[in-house]
């Protein structure tokens, strides 16, 4: 054998994918946040569609802002395929649900339409709104969309934010979340 340390590089790798995974590491559930009672920044995107979609004219019915990242990147397949299925059952929440990413308009469609993803997908492009509800982590240019959930009520006000590190449990705790506030 010509390279026995690429072999054995090969099979700790295997092992290590084996044992690990690339699934997110678990975490401590996020504490239950008391009502905020902060306004939710009105603001005004283009959906998938091509429509434009007003925060403020759904004002009377419960809304969930979901912020991730770029749409279609390459990443770790199994954590891609995790938090597509989280956005793919985020209308079990009873309240309209926005994703929001930086990506623009036409390509949020094309990946909505490729995962068949039920909800509304909005395309921030100019990173204005990610940042407005504190989504956006790093400098201008060289940051990233924080996995985000903000829930808002009907009188327009955020009673809930959590960062999303991993997406087992994150639609029990927005459901929980949202029976607490009257």
């Amino acid at each position: 054998m010509r390279h026995p340390h690429l072999m054995t590089l090969v099979f700790i790798s295997m092992l290590t994918f084996t044992v690990t995974g690339c699934s997110t590491p678990p975490v401590a559930a996020p504490p239950q946040s008391k009502a905020m009672n902060n306004s939710a920044p009105d603001f005004t995107l283009q959906n998938h569609a091509g429509d434009m979609v007003q925060l403020s004219s759904l004002r009377g019915q419960w809304v969930l802002l979901y912020f991730f990242p770029l749409s279609d990147t390459p990443a770790c397949a199994c954590q891609a395929n995790e938090f597509t299925g989280l956005i793919r059952n985020l209308d079990q929440v009873p309240a309209k649900t926005l994703a929001i990413c930086t990506d623009m308009p036409d390509m949020v469609d094309v990946y909505r339409s490729k995962y068949k993803l039920p909800i509304m997908l909005l395309g921030d492009e100019h990173r204005q709104v990610t940042q407005m509800y504190g989504a956006w982590k790093g400098g201008d240019y060289n940051g990233v969309t924080q996995r985000t959930a903000i829930l808002i009520n009907p009188s327009g006000q955020i009673v809930h934010r959590m960062p999303v590190n991993k997406a087992q449990g994150t639609i029990a705790t927005l459901k929980s979340v949202q029976k607490q506030v009257p």
